[in-house]
């Protein structure tokens, strides 16, 4: 027999039991004709916003999930779509009047046409044609199509999987670098016959130390280099023509073949050095220059053909009329340089170019 203080419990439950499905009830709407219409125009109008929002292309489709129990009101002026997170994942819906809004979950998948790796290849392998093939997908982000002209003869920096698609980040332009096959000591030539080569991405090595055939004739050994050691430039010496100084060079003293000569040594590959008496024609040193010092393109510089306070004549051309007016330079100038004069008698001051020692031509 139950006893009336159970009864009055259970009754109790029931009636929070009925009140909570009651609540449930109210918040869940069965999909009718009418809401089906409401949601199919919610659902082209985000899908209307995302093509243009995002620039679509034609092969993306964005679809939207929409519950089935979410109540779409009537908006009369059409909802307002936003993407409010970066991610682009997410959409929110709003409306006006009635006041409404909702967030929904978006997808956009994009069809496009990927080339790939046919097979499962290994780092170190130079591309082929015949390694790539080009895939359609779908993808969430738009990705251009690569060429296979442009992968092919490159190098796999890294192993990939059949499938993978290519990416520059995968390939590097192949380089052949030398490698010794004996131990060299320093001072010893380095031949083609005591080295083996390998392809190695250009990346790897940087261009100041790539050693090319060239650099290998008459070559020895800047230090003792290990066997199975990768040569770099500066591991080798070879004779090369250098501008010496001859005679301690003062700063600002002009070079010459009575303080320089050009000389065959061995030396590491230099692009600054100068190595022809044609290179310091009408210059003068930045700094002081022992005797023994290899020359650089930093030590000179071009030397003033003419000096300020200098007498210099000025060529003033017309058709075959020429004329020589003297003036007197306001400044220092080097050859081509456009510097300022002055006329002695008048004081007017003028400008010209430097053709030569004492001698500029009148800047119009």
């Amino acid at each position: 027999m139950t006893d009336l203080g159970d009864t009055h419990e259970m009754l109790k439950f029931f009636d929070f039991t009925v009140a909570v499905w009651l609540f449930l009830a109210s918040a869940v709407v069965f999909a009718t004709p009418e809401t089906l219409d409401r949601r199919q125009l919610l659902d082209d109008q985000i899908v209307d916003y995302l093509s243009q929002a995002l620039n679509l292309a034609p092969s993306a489709a964005a679809t939207v999930s929409i519950d089935n129990r979410l109540e779409i009101p009537e908006c009369p002026d059409g909802f307002r779509i936003s993407l409010p997170y970066k991610d682009h994942q997410t959409v929110l819906a709003e409306c006006d009047d009635p006041r409404w809004s909702t967030y929904l979950r978006i997808k956009i998948a994009i069809v496009s046409e990927l080339l790939t790796y046919g097979k499962d290849l290994q780092a170190g392998k130079l591309l082929t044609a015949a390694d790539l093939r080009v895939e359609t997908k779908v993808t969430r982000q738009a990705v251009p199509r690569e060429q296979v002209s442009d992968f092919v003869g490159r190098l796999l920096v890294r192993p990939v999987k059949q499938g993978q698609a290519v990416i520059a980040s995968h390939i590097d332009v192949p380089i052949t670098v030398f490698v010794l096959k004996v131990a060299v000591e320093r001072g010893d030539p380095v031949t083609l016959a005591k080295l083996s080569t390998e392809l190695k991405g250009s990346t790897s090595v940087p261009i100041n130390q790539r050693v090319s055939s060239q650099l290998l004739q008459d070559a020895v050994a800047a230090r003792n280099l290990a066997q199975g050691q990768q040569l770099v430039a500066n591991d080798l010496l070879r004779r090369w023509p250098r501008l010496v100084v001859t005679k301690p060079i003062a700063y600002g003293q002009a070079l010459s073949p009575e303080n320089v000569e050009v000389q065959s040594i061995y030396d590491v590959e230099k692009p600054q050095a100068l190595g022809a008496m044609t290179d310091i024609t009408q210059t003068q040193a930045t700094r002081t220059l022992s005797a023994g010092h290899t020359i650089l393109a930093t030590d000179i510089r071009p030397a003033p053909l003419i000096r300020k306070l200098d007498n210099v004549n000025m060529i003033i051309e017309s058709g075959a009329l020429t004329i020589t007016v003297g003036l007197v330079a306001e400044e220092d100038g080097v050859l081509h340089e456009l510097i300022t004069l002055r006329n002695p008698d008048s004081g007017e001051q003028l400008q010209g170019i430097v053709t030569g020692p004492g001698r500029v031509k009148l800047q119009y």
